[in-house]
């Protein structure tokens, strides 16, 4: 049995493995600079080609641009119209494609709902109100500070049947406007 280690002789083992690391230690550093090396290659490599798909294409993207911004404002104007044909008939249905679904929306103080929650303790997470919990216990159980109506909102399908041609928006809306 070896005699026990005197504090000098530790601190001295103690700084040459802090100052000389270990094949171990070395050989993962280099795994680390090969592998740091590599991801460096990649990413260029694909940035690369991502700013030559870019130059090629930039005609396209902007195509597109102005694509996505007509379809967000023909949307608009089929969601306006659709809201106002309901409006002055109720009919749900103004065409295959587009429908009006009814929603709840919940009117409430939400200082007023918060004390509410915090003195049932139910619809909280850590300090705030849930607002998903509570309304569907308001939904559930009517609360003298809480108002709900239907809210009407469009609904555009995937695919949309335009009418006919031939067809005037008098023959669509039924003498409605």
């Amino acid at each position: 049995m070896s005699a026990p280690a005197r504090p000098a002789e530790v601190a001295a083992l103690n700084d040459a493995i802090a100052t000389k690391p270990t094949a171990t230690l070395i050989d993962a550093a280099r795994r680390l600079v090969e592998a740091r090396a590599s991801l460096s290659a990649a990413k260029a490599g694909l940035d690369a080609r991502a700013a030559a798909f870019a130059e090629e294409n930039v005609a396209l993207m902007v195509e597109k641009r102005a694509a996505d911004s007509a379809v967000a404002a023909a949307e608009a104007d089929v969601k306006s119209l659709a809201r106002a044909y309901y409006d002055a008939t109720q009919d749900k249905t103004p065409m295959k494609g587009v429908t009006i679904k009814e929603f709840d929306v919940y009117t409430y103080d939400p200082a007023q709902a918060f004390a509410w929650a915090q003195e049932k303790k139910m619809a909280l997470v850590p300090e705030s109100l849930d607002v998903n919990a509570f309304e569907k216990i308001a939904a559930a159980t009517p609360l003298p500070f809480v108002t709900k109506k239907k809210e009407p909102q469009v609904q555009i399908g995937k695919e949309i049947k335009l009418p006919e041609p031939d067809l005037t928006l008098e023959d669509v809306l039924g003498g409605v406007e």
